[in-house]
């Protein structure tokens, strides 16, 4: 996890206001649009939208057409500096790849799925790790997806307390050290091994 995603300052807000939405480069299934479509009918009013996506995502002018269409959503196209964009997520859904550790350091309280294989376990051992929601295999079971994103979405929006110790959970797996600790560890078996 690069340094920016530990140092900038996250704080649970009392409101939810803002959901992010993230599901890689391409999206080829258009899981964006479509859990945004869903948000969109079952969330309150006042909560607003952020879709980041890809150049290269093959559903981009559906989701620019669902901007201008709509006040409350927001399209961001490879956004450099990601650690600001998450930053101001009350709540963010993503796909289970890399992102789901950079969420993890900043302790934004996340719902995530996964559409392809390499996703499944990072999905399912972050659920595993810290009782986050996984929503399940799009790919395999788009309606179950669906359904269950509602409601778990709803319910974190509801209730501070629960993105609250769900933040503190994911905090508590990803330090942003790692890569410290993996030189360190490297730095000590290779003067073993010469020893």
């Amino acid at each position: 996890v690069k340094e920016e995603f530990t140092k900038i300052p996250y704080r649970i807000s009392e409101d939810v206001q803002n959901v992010l939405i993230t599901m890689g480069g391409s999206d080829k299934l258009n899981i964006t649009g479509k859990f945004c479509q869903c948000l969109l009918k079952c969330l309150p009013e006042n909560i607003h939208f952020t879709l980041i996506c890809g150049r290269f995502n093959p559903h981009l002018q559906e989701l620019t057409e669902l901007q201008k269409m709509n006040s409350r959503v927001q399209v961001l196209v490879d956004v450099p500096d990601m650690w600001n964009k998450l930053a101001m997520a009350d709540v963010a859904i993503s796909a289970g790849g890399t992102t789901m550790y950079e969420l993890c350091a900043m302790g934004i309280p996340t719902v995530c799925c996964y559409y392809v294989e390499n996703q499944r376990r990072v999905a399912e051992g972050f659920a595993s790790r810290v009782q986050l929601c996984n929503l399940g295999d799009f790919s395999k079971e788009p309606d179950i997806v669906l359904s269950g994103l509602s409601e778990a979405v709803s319910e974190l929006v509801e209730n501070r307390e629960l993105r609250e110790e769900l933040s503190k959970r994911m905090k508590s797996i990803v330090d942003g050290h790692g890569a410290e600790r993996i030189a360190k560890w490297l730095l000590e078996t290779a003067k073993c091994d010469i020893g």
